[in-house]
């Protein structure tokens, strides 16, 4: 096995002396002289040729160009480099090359992250091409119901008992509410060889706007009514590191929990409209006036920043209630020091550690609190004596609280490194949003 420090040194010396532009034919003089060491010092020791190489480390740009052309050429000068262990220890006891080296440390970090961030932008681009071929198949298959099918549709659907929809048609109304619904659409929306399949898929959102609005969201009831069609999030998920980055997988993965992926089979413009009709979305919503270059491709894409910005905000929002309604209940029965009385040793010393790091870069904090991983939260309130103690009357059982927040974990991650995101996760959004902010008071 190569040693790590080798590896690294090689890199940081292949960095140097590229930037000193020592050729391959100076190499091979060098190698010739028996006083190789000597002469590399004396040839650093010009601070004319030391200046003009930092200058090059500190102004060379960190494009496209770079990103390819570095990484291709790094290689080939490392094998140049093979023979020359004196120079290279020579040159990491010099303090100026010291400074070019992690000069070209910090440059080769954000080479990294720049490639990152390019097979990224290729992933999004692949995604976006998978959902522009689908929609383009399905916008012709669907349609508006006509009027005299509307209560044939409701009479021969036949609802899961547990479900939402047959919830909220026992206590929200009943069939003469979904009908509302049914007739209140104004864009095509029921698939034309599965009619039964999209109208019962309308209804289930509509049982789940109404029951994450009421006040029972977190009653055994309801929650085992959501569950069988946003599936079954009980357990502690070890989440495979591809749902965060990859919607095609994230997709698969709610499907193997048992979520309904009907209930997002509808065009986009059709699902926008439900959303609002069910109570889950919102009239207007604020459009920044981009400058030309950076318009969407089509309405496809311009969708995918949408939904993706629109989740974003929500769960911005939730995270930062979230935050104040653990501190204030905490506060109340603990104490205004209740990390410091309550938390665990590891996680105080992560919420020190970060707290010290964004004081340090200038960062203003209000709460302590703000400093917690998102995973934190369901450690915080499921504690047993903090269960029992703040938080049981709120959430009734702590199943119900992991199962709500770890529908939500794949998509924050998503979110928060500007990774595409689908209907599916907007719709977990929404309602686990609508939710908690319920439960928690708003």
């Amino acid at each position: 096995m190569n040693d790590p420090k080798k590896r690294i040194l090689d890199l940081d010396a292949a960095q140097t002396e590229r930037a000193l532009c020592i050729s391959g034919k100076a190499l091979r003089d060098l190698q010739a002289v028996s006083s190789a060491a000597a002469q590399a010092r004396s040839l650093l020791a010009d601070t004319g040729i030391a200046a003009q190489a930092e200058r090059f480390l500190r102004e060379s740009s960190i494009g496209a160009s770079f990103g390819v052309r570095e990484f291709q050429q790094i290689e080939a000068v490392k094998k140049l480099l093979d023979p020359y262990k004196d120079i290279r220890k020579l040159l990491q006891q010099d303090i100026g090359i010291r400074a070019m080296i992690d000069a070209a440390k910090q440059q080769e970090s954000l080479a990294t992250r720049f490639t990152a961030d390019i097979k990224a932008a290729q992933a999004f681009s692949k995604n976006l091409d998978h959902y522009r071929d689908i929609a383009k198949q399905l916008e012709p298959s669907f349609r508006l119901p006509q009027f005299a099918e509307v209560s044939r549709l409701l009479t021969d659907m036949r609802l899961n008992h547990d479900s939402a929809a047959a919830y909220a048609r026992e206590h929200f109304g009943g069939i003469a509410a979904q009908k509302e619904l049914i007739t209140s659409m104004s864009r095509p929306w029921l698939r034309e060889m599965e009619a039964a399949r999209s109208a019962t898929a309308l209804v289930e959102l509509h049982g789940i706007g109404l029951t994450v609005r009421s006040k029972q969201g977190f009653d055994d009831i309801v929650t085992t009514a959501l569950r069988a069609d946003l599936g079954d999030w009980r357990d502690a998920i070890s989440f495979p590191s591809v749902v965060f980055d990859d919607p095609v997988a994230r997709t698969e993965f709610y499907i193997e929990r048992g979520f309904n992926n009907a209930l997002t089979d509808f065009p986009e413009k059709s699902f926008q409209e439900s959303l609002v009709l069910v109570g889950l979305g919102i009239e207007e919503e604020y459009v920044a006036e981009w400058p030309e270059e950076m318009h969407a491709v089509d309405a496809i894409e311009e969708a995918a920043f949408r939904r993706t910005n629109k989740c974003h905000n929500y769960l911005q929002r939730l995270e930062r209630r979230l935050r104040q309604f653990i501190d204030d209940a905490m506060t109340t029965q603990y104490g205004s020091d209740w990390p410091k009385k309550r938390l665990s040793p590891q996680m105080l010393e992560s919420w020190e550690n970060k707290k010290t790091k964004a004081l340090n870069a200038g960062v203003v904090l209000t709460l302590f609190i703000e400093v917690a991983d998102f995973t934190d939260y369901e450690a915080i309130i499921c504690r047993g004596d903090h269960w029992k103690e703040v938080f049981e009357h709120r959430f009734k059982r702590k199943e119900s609280v992991r199962e709500s927040l770890q529908r939500l974990y794949p998509i924050r991650l998503a979110t928060m490194h500007a990774r595409f995101v689908t209907k599916d996760d907007e719709l977990y959004v929404l309602a686990e949003s609508t939710r908690l902010l319920g439960a928690i008071g708003r």
